[in-house]
């Protein structure tokens, strides 16, 4: 089982990335659009789950040994399947998920691609006591308590309200103004560039 690779991106599409490694060339699933985060000749490390199918035998790919983590948590929750789980950790990311199962927060679970009411409460219930606050980062660990959205939040929401993907909204994040208090000015802002991501 492969569990880990590290190569140069040698081609990409919406749906997956070829990973060289020493002359071979991995086809690894992203959950996501991959052109989002990634670029051809890009060196990149990721760790890995083989899926195998019936019909076809699929590598899926991670960041992060957290992500994948998170993912076989996913996986095992009762009608959650590796491809749903795979797309719901590249939405959410990692620590997303899990500051959602700890507070319970059904509402952050329903923004997850493909969780209805019916999964998320299974989320909730069969994750129960799988994270503790240690899988957090530390400076998340002191912001357990609610506190008021910022402007970051709600213009993050005002996005998926629009159909963009938690992933696409992640990569332009970073590269907002970092003045917060004008949520109307960040969303066009963050509407411009995501419409460079997207062309």
């Amino acid at each position: 089982m492969i569990g880990y690779l590290t190569g140069k991106v040698f081609a990409l599409d919406a749906k997956s990335l070829i990973l060289m490694v020493g002359g071979v060339g991995y086809e690894l699933q992203f959950g996501c659009d991959p052109r989002v985060r990634f670029q051809v000749g890009e060196a990149l490390s990721v760790y890995t789950y083989t899926n195998v199918r019936e019909d076809a035998i699929e590598l899926y790919a991670f960041e992060t040994g957290r992500e994948r983590d998170v993912f076989h948590r996913l996986r095992s929750v009762t009608g959650i399947g590796a491809k749903s789980a795979v797309a719901m950790v590249a939405a959410a990311g990692a620590d997303d998920i899990i500051r959602a199962i700890l507070a319970k927060d059904e509402k952050a679970l329903l923004k997850l691609p493909g969780c209805g009411k019916k999964t998320a409460g299974r989320i909730l219930l069969e994750l129960e006591g799988a994270f503790d606050s240690a899988d957090l980062p530390e400076e998340w660990v002191a912001d357990q308590v609610a506190a008021p959205s910022s402007a970051l939040d709600l213009v993050t929401d005002a996005l998926l309200g629009l159909g963009y993907q938690m992933v696409e909204i992640e990569a332009v994040r970073p590269l907002l103004s970092k003045e917060e208090g004008n949520e109307s000015a960040l969303l066009k802002e963050a509407l411009t560039l995501l419409g460079k991501h997207r062309s």
